[in-house]
């Protein structure tokens, strides 16, 4: 297991806790380090653990360092604000034991998915009916414009789910895969870094989620994270790069901008009709924050 952190012992403690609940143990544990001071987590009794310091405070050249530092044949990266269901690790391994084929496995984020109307179907149901493409709307897929239609739809209960990217929350690796690829580290901002993996790799490995390795996201606002803002627009940039360089037909981005343009503009009116309804403040800041994010984004250049 490789856990890049930064500035996050409380949530990292609470990590090692859940692993060393878990029903099969792992045979390491690597803690990629690059907070401000040295920070002495509680290491539970029997777990392998160790901590490598990384100069650099980014989570693809981090994660990096954390395959670097590891010769086991799977390497799983988890975030290091999740809480893991007892028998998570037993239900990854048990993907690559039976399937060879497969390279990649993520787990099933409980607290994010299996809602019944995610946001994206709006915009992409719009731009269908218009003209502007056909894009599936199957959660998991990445449409001919780079559109990714997130996990958020997801259901539970249905075993392995082939997708065409994966969560970068926690997700497992065969080390035949770092034999071609590294994490991309020249996408050091939060907000698709683990989009940009898997389209990098998508050619030549099979990714799916295991809906029965299941996990908490307790989106810790300490450690390495942008503004809302920030975050949000830094995704618009990063999948318009994703469509340049890993495009699965062409690589226009008129329709990808033209989506997020739309879906920001969904986003600020959806925030500002809340404020007059007098609805939960902080959601329509973040859902206008978001927006100004999305529709900024969609007019970048680089």
């Amino acid at each position: 297991i490789v856990i890049s952190t930064f500035n996050r012992k409380k949530y990292v403690d609470q990590l090692l806790s859940s692993i060393n609940e878990q029903t099969f143990l792992p045979n390491e544990i690597i803690i990629v380090d690059s907070s401000n001071e040295n920070i002495s987590y509680d290491y539970p009794a029997g777990l392998n653990i160790s901590k490598v310091y990384s100069k650099v405070a980014q989570l693809t050249h981090q994660r990096n360092l954390g395959v670097k530092n590891t010769k086991c044949d799977l390497i799983l990266h988890i975030d290091d604000d999740v809480i893991l269901e007892s028998n998570y690790i037993e239900n990854i391994l048990d993907t690559f034991d039976k399937y060879n084929e497969i390279d990649v496995v993520g787990g099933y984020i409980l607290n994010e998915w299996d809602e019944t109307n995610y946001r994206n179907n709006k915009v992409v149901r719009l731009l269908n009916y218009l003209g502007f493409s056909s894009d599936s709307l199957l959660p998991g897929s990445v449409s001919d414009a780079g559109i990714f239609i997130e996990l958020n739809g997801l259901k539970k209960n249905i075993g392995i789910y082939k997708t065409d990217f994966i969560s970068g929350t926690s997700f497992a690796v065969r080390s035949r895969v770092y034999k071609k690829y590294n994490h991309p580290e020249n996408i050091n901002k939060y907000g698709g870094e683990d989009k940009v993996f898997s389209r990098m790799i998508s050619k030549n490995f099979q990714m799916v989620i295991n809906t029965n390795a299941r996990l908490k996201h307790l989106f810790a606002q300490s450690g390495n994270r942008d503004s809302d803002y920030t975050s949000y627009k830094n995704t618009v940039r990063f999948n318009i790069y994703i469509q340049k360089n890993f495009p699965k037909v062409h690589s226009s981005t008129v329709v990808l901008r033209v989506y997020y343009f739309l879906l920001g503009i969904d986003l600020i009116a959806s925030g500002i009709l809340g404020f007059f309804l007098l609805v939960n403040t902080k959601i329509n800041i973040n859902r206008i924050l978001r927006g100004i994010g999305y529709s900024s984004g969609s007019f970048s250049i680089n």
